[in-house]
């Protein structure tokens, strides 16, 4: 027994996958639908199209298409299609140089030649950036094109550490044993007294003493440290470094005389209270 199917959700089905809005009208008949489609070419008309019982849109949209039918938002049938047309006039059809079909000097009857197709002239960068930001306030095209030049800056750099990848590669690579034991050891000292967060070494060292200690040239342990931790900082001018440690300086005197006044004070504080109970006075 055959499956019952729900009419109106089949037309609908139908007529979306045929690319048709709404549904799609249709007689029952003794076996399967006779369906009633309306073809966009001639004026507009409709024409009849038998089907089997409980056919799959996807079914009936491969027997339009086989039948010479155009899909789409405006069905047209084989007389008003490229296909159809060309399977009324036979192998004598003619084309022009683009492709299209040429109009003989007599069709059959009832045939009609489709429109032709409009050309479609692609849009110029300039175009294409105008209609990027088409409908955009100001504010919104500045944040915009903020985040556009920070992804290209975000790919140069990463380019650009790409490329120095490649290149330490290349180097480690042609490195003779000894080469690579003292980049080793530069790498450790660089560990240890090497601060990325401020840039700056600890403990008094600096690219010259490691240089002396690990024996090799001050260039190398600079490019290394360049390469692999970052950069120095700038140093402190000489004059700037003697207002900060004369600060220091007037601190620690401030807290001294500080200091020594309130040991002053509570020496005041103990003879006024031996004073005032020897007396028999009320201690203040």
């Amino acid at each position: 027994m055959g499956r019952r199917i729900d009419k109106e959700g089949w037309a609908q089905s139908l007529a979306a996958r045929i690319g048709m809005g709404g549904t799609i009208d249709f007689t029952p008949a003794r076996v399967g639908q006779t369906l009633h489609l309306p073809c966009a070419g001639g004026g507009g008309h409709k024409v009849d199209v038998r089907i089997g019982p409980n056919q799959h849109p996807d079914a009936v949209a491969k027997k339009l298409l086989a039948e010479g039918w155009s899909l789409g938002n405006k069905l047209r049938c084989p007389r008003h299609t490229r296909k159809g047309v060309k399977a009324a006039l036979g192998n004598g059809t003619a084309f022009d140089r683009e492709g299209s079909l040429s109009a003989p000097e007599s069709l059959p009857q009832g045939v009609e030649l489709p429109p032709p197709a409009v050309a479609v002239k692609p849009l110029t960068p300039q175009e294409a950036g105008r209609l990027r930001w088409k409908g955009l306030s100001k504010e919104e095209r500045r944040e915009a094109m903020a985040k556009v030049q920070a992804a290209k800056t975000e790919k140069r750099e990463g380019n650009k550490e790409m490329a120095s990848a490649v290149v330490a590669e290349n180097n480690a690579a042609n490195m003779s044993s000894d080469a690579k034991r003292a980049h080793r050891l530069v790498i450790a000292a660089l560990e240890d007294y090497y601060d990325e967060r401020s840039n700056s070494y600890r403990k008094d060292y600096s690219d010259k003493r490691i240089a002396e200690e690990l024996n090799i040239s001050e260039s190398s342990v600079a490019k290394t440290r360049e390469d692999f931790f970052g950069p120095l900082a700038a140093s402190t001018p000489i004059e700037v470094q003697l207002m900060a440690d004369s600060i220091k300086s007037m601190r620690v005197a401030v807290n001294e005389a500080h200091k020594a006044a309130m040991a002053a004070v509570e020496a005041q504080e103990d003879k006024l209270e031996a004073l005032c109970r020897a007396k028999g006075w009320t201690v203040v």
